[in-house]
Parts: structure tokens; sequence; C-alpha cells
């Protein structure tokens, strides 16, 4: 009980964050989206080697910045589809 006291006087620059890594602007995001790995379906895909490369000079793992990377491109799919279709109405 003394320890549970002492704890909630701690201000939050008492709080020693040192072992704690540091989460990227992008790992926050991709969470905020619920694409963590344990709730995607787990799939195999063998990826060349360049682009696994690719990838990993982005700095975070490798399921966050491929899920971003395919994300965008169905959202850019998505936008492209809803142009073509809103160019062939006006037609």
């Amino acid at each position: 009980m003394r320890r549970l006291a002492k704890l909630s006087q701690q201000t939050d620059n008492d709080i020693d964050f040192s072992d704690i890594p540091r989460n990227s602007r992008g790992s926050w995001l991709a969470g905020s989206r619920g694409t963590h790995p344990a709730l995607g379906q787990q799939v195999h895909v063998p990826l060349d080697t360049d682009v696994v490369e690719f990838f990993r000079e982005k700095g975070e793992p490798l399921t966050v910045v491929i899920n971003a990377a395919l994300r965008k491109l169905i959202q850019s799919e998505a936008s492209s589809r809803q142009s073509k279709e809103m160019h062939k109405k006006a037609s």
C-alpha cells in the first residue's frame, strides 16, 4: 500500500522511460487503424530481397511498413476507380 501511495505522488517527469523502446509516428498511426499483427490475418508471401531491404530501411517493423504501403495502394486504386466512374457519368 505504501508503494502505491508513493507512486501516486510521482509526476510524469519522475518516471524513467529509458528502458522502453521509442515508437515512431508511423507505428502509432498504424496502430490507430487497427493493423496490429495479432489482429490481422497471417499469410506467407515470399518477397524479393530488394523489396524486403527497401522496407527494412524504413526502420519500422516489416508488417507496419508493408501494411501501410499496401493500404496506400488500396486507397489510391479506390480513388482512381471513383474518378473514372465520375468521368463516365459526366460523359
